[in-house]
């Protein structure tokens, strides 16, 4: 990144912006600023007065540094005035806010009308309102810091020197960090910067407004005779314009990287375009082709597994934000190797984490989940290389024959009862959800009397209807074993790819729609027999009704109320609660 190239395009951009502002309303505009910058003036009065007021009266007569223009026998009334001018100060600054939100929407309104003919919604208005307000800030606090250290500079010129060498040090090391440093592997200080430059600008600010202050304390240590008033006026001066000039920074930073949206509400030849997510753009850098094949060599190599060759391709992931990546291992006269790359970024971190705190209870082969070979960082993204059967991706004609094979052999599983107290401590199971607070967001919904007593009915029953729901065996959940993570293996086996969101839920939670009470029947007579239940601890009536309060819990908690409510007297006429 060329820090010196983005400064100057960027407070080009700014600087366009704010004329605009001016052609479209140029005294709402510049009448704006000067209240935002005559507000803030004031607040360091209001501050700066009750400080002049407590020196001159803790004083016995008037000191020294007063005497030039307070006559010892006006002393109390200046005390008085100079009391009376802090308060006056201090309402001064907050008449000048509110009229500044004022002007703020009057001004908005008139630059959105005159970039937009299409009505637009009151969201936008609001950020319209926001960036106006913004950019007059820029504004007046360049303003105000112009104002700030032209004082000091008259006050005291060698402080003015040494800030502004200072801060032009400080500028160009953060250039240095920000071109010399890796933006895909960033060190701590270009991390800072680009992630919280807030934080990095406070930090130089304080270290200036340090060394203003040994500077301002020199002639003081020397008995050079150094003006207290005036040292304590240099103070505020360097303070409020070193902090004018970090929110002006921080300001343009923030409005430069959403200058995308902020165009088209200004300019009339702009339209509206959505900005590439960031993640995406670190994929591209951190992921192409050349690039991701070399370090998929190097890990693989690294855990000991021997090609000759090896070939990445995209592939599209059915799980959002996390990407995929199908990997062949190639060697002579002997068949190809797949291994399936998934990239997890940092906000989906948490599905590797559950993932891999399952199969620290559960072996892999047990659920039909495919081997790990490696995991690996790079960049802000987490990698993982798990085995990919034989490469065939699972069609919709073989899904429909093995699906009920597949859940089968999941529901004949039974987790580790460590698994299932440390999954219980966390996250609650479906008749745990399944509560009055839950529920209570149908009844803006309950329009017919019918479906209002089915509600009563299941407040009625609630109590059964969870004490049925926990009776029921449990079992490894998997909302995504669906077919677009199925690959068969080498024997034609299904392999489910992910297990990022897997959950502990009772048998029936997922039920294909197709499947009869017969299919059933014989699937329950298989698992009743590897579990040792007996019949009547899991029956069709059990599976049945699991199924229905799942997919009752979904469709409410996506706001679907008609549906959820529709599923109430499959749930409420099964043999198991209407008994």
């Amino acid at each position: 990144m060329n820090l010196i190239r983005e400064s100057v395009d960027s407070v080009r951009w700014v600087a366009t912006v704010i004329a605009a502002f001016f052609q479209v309303r140029p005294w709402t505009t510049l009448t704006l600023i000067i209240a935002i910058t005559a507000s803030k003036i004031a607040s360091i009065l209001a501050f700066f007065l009750p400080l002049k007021v407590i020196l001159l009266a803790g004083s016995d007569g008037v000191p020294r540094y007063f005497r030039f223009f307070i006559d010892p026998a006006d002393k109390y009334p200046w005390i008085i005035g100079l009391s009376i001018g802090a308060v006056a100060c201090y309402m001064l600054s907050l008449l000048l806010d509110s009229a500044s939100k004022r002007l703020s929407e009057a001004g908005s309104s008139e630059v959105l009308q005159g970039a937009n003919e299409i009505a637009v919604a009151s969201s936008q208005r609001e950020e319209a309102q926001g960036y106006y307000r913004r950019f007059s800030g820029i504004g007046a606090n360049g303003l105000l810091a112009v104002i700030m250290f032209s004082v000091l500079g008259l006050i005291n010129p060698l402080l003015l020197v040494v800030m502004a060498g200072l801060i032009t040090l400080q500028y160009l090391f953060t250039a240095g960090v920000l071109h010399f440093g890796s933006p895909i592997t960033p060190g701590p200080t270009q991390r800072m910067v680009r992630r919280n430059l807030g934080g990095y600008l406070t930090v130089f600010t304080s270290v200036d407004f340090l060394f203003g202050f040994f500077v301002l304390l020199i002639p003081f240590l020397l008995g050079s005779g150094g003006n207290l008033l005036l040292a304590i006026l240099s103070i505020l001066l360097l303070r409020n314009g070193l902090g004018s000039i970090s929110s002006m920074v921080s300001g343009v930073h923030g409005l430069w990287k959403n200058r995308w949206q902020v165009d088209p509400m200004v300019f009339r030849d702009q339209q509206m375009r959505k900005k590439e997510k960031e993640v995406s753009r670190t994929l591209r850098e951190v992921f192409r082709k050349h690039d991701r094949e070399a370090r998929l060599s190097s890990e693989l190599n690294g855990a000991g597994i021997e090609f000759t060759r090896l070939h990445s391709e995209w592939r599209d992931s059915p799980i959002k934000n996390v990407f995929t990546f199908r990997v062949v291992l190639s060697k002579p006269s002997e068949s190809d190797v797949y291994l399936q790359h998934k990239v997890f970024p940092s906000a989906q971190l948490h599905m590797l984490e559950h993932e891999e705190f399952l199969f620290n209870y559960v072996d892999r082969s047990a659920i039909r989940a495919p081997k790990l070979v490696c995991r690996f960082q790079q960049g802000p993204f987490f990698s993982q290389l798990c085995t990919y059967g034989g490469g065939v991706k699972c069609t919709k004609k073989v899904w429909s024959k093995i699906s009920a094979g597949l859940m089968t052999r999941m529901w004949v599983y039974e987790p580790p009862k460590a698994l299932v107290s440390a999954f219980n401590t966390s996250r609650p199971t479906l008749q745990g959800r399944l509560i009055p607070a839950f529920l209570e967001r149908l009844e803006v919904a309950l329009d017919k009397p019918r479906e209002a007593r089915n509600y009563e009915r299941l407040l009625g029953n609630l109590g059964r209807l969870q004490d049925v729901l926990a009776s029921v065996p449990v079992y490894i959940y998997n909302i995504d074993m669906v077919r677009e993570n199925i690959v068969l293996d080498s024997e034609h086996r299904p392999v489910v790819t992910f297990w990022g969101r897997w959950a502990i839920e009772p048998i029936g939670a997922s039920l294909p729609r197709t499947m009869k009470d017969k299919d059933l029947e014989e699937v329950l007579k298989d698992v009743r027999q590897a579990r040792g239940l007996r019949e009547s601890a899991l029956t069709s009536s059990h599976v049945r009704l699991a199924n229905q309060c799942r997919l009752f819990e979904r469709e409410a908690a996506r706001g679907r109320y008609n549906r959820a409510i529709s599923r109430l007297p499959a749930i409420l006429d099964n043999p198991l609660i209407s008994a």
